[in-house]
Order: structure tokens, then C-alpha cells, then sequence
């Protein structure tokens, strides 16, 4: 079993497009595991909450940690800049239907 997890994580990480193993490539391979398990499917706005950050991430690398992400509801989150240092300013909301 080591193998063959060891051989599917390089197999992610060569189809990755950053060479990462984590993103939304995985997502539906995270998902599979998870039925086939028996176990909960990660929440869809986290993943959007994640892919939100992440973008940050690269865009601004070296700023990344002046920005906040903040789930409202069931449904939505705020990804802003920290108004503690900075003034406000809204990257991105996210409502999923």
C-alpha cells in the first residue's frame, strides 16, 4: 500500500501545475478517497476559501499575511485586506448557490 500511495502522490505532483500536490487538482481525487472511505467530503467553501487565498499567495507573495479570509455563513466568505493595519480593501466574495 505504501508504494501505490507513494507512486499516486508522484503521479500528483508530476500533473500539478505548479508541481504542488494540493489544490484544485486534488479536490475531486480528495473526494473520491473520501466516498470510498465512508467518510465526509470536505466543504466546497473552504476549498473556494483556499483557492481565494492561494491566489493572493502568488500574486502579492510577500503580502499574503496583510490579507484575512473569513467565512459570514453557511455560504460565503470575505477574503479583504486586514483593516487593522491597512485600509479595507475587498479581493473577493464568494456565494456558493
Amino acid at each position: 500500500m505504501i508504494d501505490h500511495t507513494s507512486a499516486d502522490f508522484e503521479r500528483r505532483i508530476k500533473d500539478a501545475p505548479t508541481g504542488s500536490c494540493h489544490g484544485p487538482k486534488l479536490y475531486p481525487y480528495l473526494r473520491e478517497l473520501a466516498d470510498e472511505a465512508g467518510l465526509d467530503r470536505s466543504d466546497p467553501l473552504l476549498e473556494q476559501m483556499w483557492l481565494s487565498h492561494s491566489a493572493v499567495i502568488a500574486e502579492l507573495p510577500h503580502e499574503f499575511r496583510k490579507f484575512r479570509c473569513e467565512r459570514t455563513d453557511a455560504g460565503e466568505f470575505i477574503h479583504e485586506q486586514s483593516k487593522a493595519r491597512h485600509g479595507a480593501r475587498i479581493v473577493h466574495i464568494q456565494r456558493l448557490v
